[in-house]
């Protein structure tokens, strides 16, 4: 996806620069210890090339995740910037009683350069997480972590024999034994946080998954054990993605039956009990026919592909009052964005849309002789969608009654909504008269 706002551009600018700063660093290391540079100039071991090769490792998986996978991209680079860091340091402290003041003071730059690209590649991506801070605050919480680090850099490096116990030294690097312990405590931490920030939404997927599949009396242990087993399959999909896919088509079938061929049957079934013509009784039959060819070609989202979501419900607004009769009213509010740019994500103005149908098919059964109003807000960031009928209402009795039971309607507007991380709230509708179902999304800081 192009653009982004500008927290996201950032990081994303800030994971390139960290990402060529391991390379660049990649070399540096590589003069040092194939004797290029540095004190005695002598070229390492076979044990020390070692270091290398897992850091370019590390780089070749970088450029192959860097922009379809960029947790692992992420993970990659700090692990590269960790074992360089790792392996520059233990150079440091092996020359350390032969090197010049000024050659120890170069290589005291260079362990604090790759300390601060460990420390912060795993700062970046720590704060870069959704659910850990906002775009625009992680990139400033990045450069906080790397200002900080670089002024306990530029003490060390200027004062390369302060840190002493008993007369001696407390590091083999000195004073730039602070930076190494600084970067070793802040690397894992900031990387676990990101780790946690990756594995909370999975977390949440679990949760929402749990609770439209185990209601009612279900013990605290069976749904623990449930999540744990959902959570484990939102971590690794691969495992059960043919039969989670397999589950989702029926649901998706179940769901536009019920919202699409079962008003269009019950419309027939009424028009027959009064003895209609057979020709407009075989014109109803074919429009259901037409219905249940639809479900099977998932022909209905054509609309919402076609004119966005205000023009999608404009279309299901007239197909159903024409169907059912009832009047329906659509209000939507004036958006400051245009053309195509002013859509909410696809999946959004589905379940927006799924929940409309669900929604206005229910007033056509229970409140065929009301009065519907639909009000839609619908902004790249925001949709508020509500649908609001003065017929005979439904208690708060009957709501619980409903959502203990799973009734077909509340469930699928539950899943429509949970599936793109928004609200759906079905009750009595202004001063109890009526029922309103509402649906708001908003896009979290990252999207």
């Amino acid at each position: 996806m192009g653009g982004g706002s500008p927290g996201s551009v950032r990081l994303r600018r800030l994971a390139t620069i960290l990402q060529l700063a391991a390379v660049a660093m990649t070399v540096v290391v590589a003069a040092f210890r194939f004797g290029l540079v540095g004190p005695g100039a002598q070229v390492g071991s076979a044990d020390d090339v070692l270091p290398l090769l897992i850091a370019i490792a590390f780089l070749c998986l970088v450029g192959l995740t860097r922009r379809d996978h960029r947790t692992i991209a992420w993970l990659a680079t700090i692990g590269a910037g960790f074992v360089l860091t790792i392996d520059i340091a233990t150079y440091a402290g092996d020359v350390h009683a032969q090197a010049s003041p000024q050659e120890w003071q170069w290589l005291g730059i260079v362990v604090s350069l790759a300390a601060s690209l460990a420390v912060g590649a795993a700062a970046a991506y720590g704060f870069s997480r959704p659910r850990v801070s906002t775009e625009r605050l992680g990139f400033e919480a990045t450069m906080v972590v790397l200002g900080v680090l670089l002024l306990i850099s530029y003490w060390a490096i200027q004062n390369p024999d302060e840190l002493l116990i008993d007369g001696r030294t407390s590091s083999a690097l000195g004073s730039l034994g602070l930076v190494t312990r600084t970067f070793l405590i802040l690397t894992p931490v900031f990387t676990a946080l990101g780790i946690v920030g990756d594995m909370l939404p999975a977390a949440d997927r679990a949760r929402r998954r749990i609770a439209l599949t185990h209601r009612g009396s279900v013990g605290r242990r069976e749904k623990a054990a449930a999540w744990l087993r959902a959570f484990a399959d939102e971590l690794a999909p691969g495992r059960s993605r043919a039969r989670w896919a397999a589950v989702t088509e029926r649901t998706r079938i179940a769901r536009d039956i019920h919202a699409d061929v079962v008003p269009g049957l019950r419309q027939v079934l009424s028009d027959a009990e009064r003895g209609i013509p057979a020709d407009q009784l075989a014109s109803a039959l074919r429009g259901v026919l037409a219905d249940v060819e639809a479900v099977g070609a998932e022909a209905h989202p054509i609309q919402l592909e076609i004119g966005g979501l205000v023009s999608a419900l404009e279309w299901l607004a007239e197909r159903v009052q024409t169907r059912s009769g009832i009047a329906i009213t659509l209000e939507v509010a004036d958006s400051a964005s245009t053309g195509r740019d002013s859509e909410p994500p696809a999946d959004v103005s589905s379940a927006a849309f799924r929940v409309a149908v669900l929604a206005l098919s229910n007033v056509a059964y229970h409140a065929p002789q009301s009065h519907t109003s639909v009000r839609v807000r619908s902004e790249p960031r925001c949709v508020e969608l509500s649908i609001v009928d003065d017929g005979p209402g439904i208690s708060n009795d009957a709501l619980v009654s409903a959502r203990d039971r799973g009734r077909r309607g509340m469930a699928d507007m539950a899943a429509e909504a949970a599936a793109c991380g928004a609200i759906v709230e079905v009750g009595p509708g202004p001063g109890g008269v009526g029922t309103a179902v509402s649906f708001r999304w908003e896009a979290p800081p990252n999207r």
